[in-house]
């Protein structure tokens, strides 16, 4: 199992080091899955040369917009590359149809109305434009989201502000990672998160720090912290209970100055392997032990195609869609 984190950025705070939060999962099988796909992690997915065909099927924590943003790239721009099959998504329930998965990401047809005829009008889309929306009960501890070619991702409910987060724990192979999205520390989690090999959690700064690096009055940082997020020594203490192979902090910013605090916090309670995660953070997975590399990327990537299909042609004139009126002719003999 190859585990690589493709955006560690936390809520509005997103940086060329850091982009939205995302976690890309590779296995020996062939099979990869999607984990959130926050804001600019697209750019990870590219520079690491990913391709649009190993981006198929993605798993949203929750639907905040620093967790899904990069969706729309993903499917308006998987034609471009090699994906002209449906994109899967599977996310969680709201306590009304509104708040859930199915009704947030169908928005995306009305976001791209205007750019999906224009694509089809030079490719062969295929069934690119297909959403294939599989929503996920919320509050199910644990519950079936995946199982298919010896592959099982369980999902259990997260406290995050309002009802509709969940976290997710792959297996496969003997091999087990969680992601646990966003949410307040809970015996839910932890008990999810028991025995895993890779425990990627998100992980909140001090109060203090938030307040100071933001500008945020105190008491308004402690509420966001409070009842949205995880702070190091509350991660410190679901790896006691959880006793993972090795925890990852993911998913917040972290400054130098950040650093010794998340160490000493999750040290409170846990004396076992522990990792701050960065963008490109590669973690190798076998039985016997857990490797961390740094990703090796493309600086100047062009999007990968992998074997496109032969009915990758233009099937329409895109002059069709052009008024003459308005442009004239076209110039040709440049």
């Amino acid at each position: 199992m190859r585990v690589t984190l493709m955006g560690t950025g936390w809520g509005s705070i997103i940086r060329p080091d850091q982009k939205g939060a995302s976690v890309f999962v590779e296995l020996g099988n062939g099979d990869s899955f999607v984990f959130d796909v926050g804001p600019g992690c697209g750019i990870n997915y590219n520079v690491m040369q990913v391709p649009f065909s190993r981006m198929t099927k993605i798993f949203l924590t929750h639907l905040h917009l620093d967790h899904t943003s990069d969706l729309a790239w993903i499917y308006t721009f998987g034609p471009s590359g090699d994906r002209f099959t449906p994109l899967q998504v599977w996310g969680p329930s709201g306590d009304k149809p509104e708040y859930g998965t199915k009704a947030n990401i169908e928005g995306i047809k009305v976001l791209s109305q205007w750019h999906r005829p224009s694509f089809a009008a030079c490719i062969d889309i295929g069934k690119a434009y297909d959403l294939e929306i599989t929503e996920l009960d919320y509050r199910q501890n644990p519950g079936i989201a995946y199982q298919a070619n010896g592959v099982t991702i369980k999902h259990f409910p997260r406290l995050h502000i309002i009802d509709g987060a969940i976290g997710y724990r792959l297996e496969w192979n003997g091999l087990s990672m969680v992601w646990t999205g966003d949410g307040q520390p809970s015996y839910i989690t932890s008990d999810n998160a028991k025995g895993v090999d890779l425990f990627i959690s998100e992980t909140a700064p001090s109060t203090e720090r938030f307040a100071q690096a933001t500008g945020l009055p105190l008491p308004v940082a402690k509420i966001i912290v409070a009842y949205s997020h995880t702070p190091a020594k509350a991660l410190g203490k679901m790896c006691q209970l959880a006793n993972p192979s090795l925890a990852v902090t993911c998913h917040c910013p972290v400054d130098p100055e950040e650093l010794q605090a998340f160490i000493n916090g999750v040290a409170g309670h846990w004396k076992g392997k522990y990792q701050i995660g960065e963008d490109l953070m590669v973690f190798n997975i076998s039985k016997d032990k857990i490797v961390i590399r740094s990703g090796a990327i493309h600086t100047r990537p062009w999007t990968v195609t992998v074997i496109p299909p032969a009915s990758n042609t233009p099937t329409l004139n895109v002059k069709d869609f052009q008024s003459e009126k308005i442009f004239g002719t076209v110039i040709k003999d440049y």
